[in-house]
């Protein structure tokens, strides 16, 4: 008795002298209805689209609920999910972990060091997989086109506010399940010029093909900036660009740019615009798109706290079949926090 008495103390009693343990969590839900002139016969629309993918449905687009745990300098994160946006980005995994919106555990190992390893969101681009977060209704095309999510382990350093650093060694492109026994690599730079001017700089280096073929290398590159005017305009210009090797002892490219205005009239009433092309002539990332070019116009209102309407119509070109394009979305999110003493 003496010894597991012992035992049970020694266990015991790194929690007795932690810090209390506090806890968050977060829900969303965005159920959508789109409606354009351009789709397959499964009413999906074209193949470059990976968000609202139907036409003339209502559907359930993302639905998400996350806790964290912190307990000192250890915090853990974990979400499920649905919707189809998960069948669309999360198509090449096996059934059983698509349900996984996040799963990580991490340290602050010093005030200007944070370490993460698990399932996290991408360290690319200026929108993700919560749509309400987003400047305009639908996301652009660099962002479909570009993660949403990653696996692997993260460090980053915040030497002072201004200044975020993050380097990454990763799965794979957009990938939990491991295609090769290769890893990639990523790195983020955050840098605000001023308090309405933030700069990120994200990119990618890794092979992509299964084990048993060529190695093609793949390089990718994000630049965006978030710059807000008097606190009401927010400007984001993005550009993308990525090459892949061939196999031929050449490259093939993709890329893209998007220019988005967001305007907040009222607490509660918002507009957006957006002007985009996306070009993958070789089809490293998604096939059948050589040019395409998007225009679009989005209105949206806070009905009540926590839900969101939101409307938008677009325009596509280029060298797809011209297409107008109508989509509503009602969403819902809730927060809240504890603390386990």
């Amino acid at each position: 008795m003496k010894l597991a008495g012992l035992i049970l103390g020694i266990v015991t009693m790194p929690l007795a002298i932690t810090t209390s343990t506090s806890w968050t969590y977060s829900g969303y839900a965005e159920g959508f209805y789109s409606q354009g002139r351009v789709a397959n016969a499964q009413r999906k629309f074209a193949p470059y689209i990976f968000t609202y993918p139907d036409n003339r449905m209502v559907d359930l687009n993302h639905a998400a609920v996350e806790i964290k745990i912190k307990s000192g300098d250890l915090f853990g994160i974990a979400g499920i999910h649905t919707g189809r946006y998960v069948d669309e980005n999360y198509a090449a995994e096996p059934s059983g972990l698509r349900p996984i919106y996040s799963l990580s555990v991490g340290a602050e190992l010093l005030p200007e060091w944070t370490i993460e390893g698990g399932v996290f969101a991408s360290h690319i681009g200026f929108e993700s997989a919560i749509g309400k977060d987003g400047p305009t209704l639908t996301r652009a095309l660099i962002s479909d086109n570009s993660p949403y999510f990653e696996s692997g382990i993260r460090v980053t350093y915040s030497e002072t506010p201004t200044l975020s650093i993050t380097g990454l060694i990763l799965n794979g492109w957009q990938v939990m399940s491991d295609p090769n026994s290769s890893k990639a690599v990523g790195t983020q730079i955050q840098y605000k010029l001023s308090p309405d001017v933030l700069i990120n700089s994200s990119s990618f280096m890794g092979n992509e093909q299964s084990d048993g073929a060529m190695p093609k290398i793949r390089y990718f590159h994000d630049l965006y900036s978030i710059i807000t005017v008097e606190d009401r305009l927010t400007l984001i210009p993005a550009a993308d660009i990525g090459v892949q090797e061939n196999g031929l002892g050449g490259w093939a490219s993709w890329g893209g740019a998007a220019l988005v205005a967001a305007y907040r009239w009222t607490p509660s009433i918002r507009t957006g615009a957006r002007v985009e092309f996306f070009s993958d002539p070789t089809g490293v990332v998604v096939t059948g798109v050589e040019s395409v070019k998007r225009a679009s116009i989005n209105f949206d209102s806070d009905l009540a706290s926590g839900l969101r309407w939101r409307n938008e119509l677009s325009w596509t070109w280029g060298s797809v079949d011209p297409d107008v394009r109508i989509t509503t979305a009602l969403s819902t999110a809730f927060s809240g926090n504890g603390e386990l003493k």
